[in-house]
């Protein structure tokens, strides 16, 4: 018996949340959103929604089993939830504020990979497989003062990300850091579009196969290689 297609975005804003949400839905999936600013429910969407603070990692455990709960075992999971703080001198980040940046950019997507994954077999064993999306940017390959803590974590879920791929290649698993840039291959920074990054989602969930797992992509050309 076939699984419903359930996607789950943890950390889900008003632009490539929202977007991401209403294409899948549009394309037949049912949809769970968890963000801090949430309250257990459904939205005017049709959304089930659940409260989490990522800078605590057991949030993810909470919005998985809600998920499960409610609409069954999520075959798409998006971590788009990210800590951003400026540094005007990159020293000093006090150890505290890069802590909680590390909980919400690093552990709390190596978690919601963990429970991504402890679902594999149940949705093998109906013919389906997973897919795991971070939202990641260019930060795992330059360098900005500025963005010490937004750096670090980037770079280091890009490297775990590579890995699951590398692991779970061919075992019904799929994992990409999703990274948009300009058409010159430059950092998109601010100018994200949270359309272009839905589009690009989708055709990750629906592939059948690995794609390149650092995603980097052009807005309206799809995959470029940089």
């Amino acid at each position: 018996m076939s699984l419903p297609k359930v996607l789950l975005i943890l950390g889900s804003g008003g632009n490539i949340g929202a977007a991401t949400a209403k294409l899948f839905s549009a394309g037949g999936y049912k949809v769970a959103l968890a963000a801090r600013s949430l309250k257990a429910g459904t939205s005017e969407e049709g959304y089930t929604t659940t409260q989490a603070d990522f800078s605590k990692p057991a949030s993810v455990k909470e919005a998985f089993e809600a998920t499960r709960k409610t609409l069954g075992t999520p075959t798409v999971v998006l971590y788009n939830a990210a800590s951003h703080i400026q540094t005007p001198e990159p020293f000093s980040l006090s150890v505290e504020d890069l802590t909680s940046s590390l909980a919400i950019n690093v552990t709390s997507p190596f978690a919601a990979a963990q429970e991504a994954l402890a679902g594999l077999e149940a949705l093998k064993g109906a013919g389906s497989d997973l897919t795991y999306i971070y939202t990641g940017n260019g930060l795992n390959t330059v360098q900005f003062p500025s963005t010490l803590a937004l750096g670090v974590g980037k770079s280091a879920s890009a490297h775990w990300i590579q890995i699951g791929a590398q692991v779970y290649g061919g075992k019904g698993a799929k994992f990409y850091y999703v990274d948009e840039r300009n058409g010159d291959g430059s950092v998109a920074g601010s100018k994200i579009d949270g359309a272009a990054h839905a589009e690009e989602f989708l055709k990750l969930a629906e592939s059948k196969v690995q794609e390149e797992v650092l995603y980097t992509f052009v807005k309206g050309r799809g995959y470029a290689k940089f």
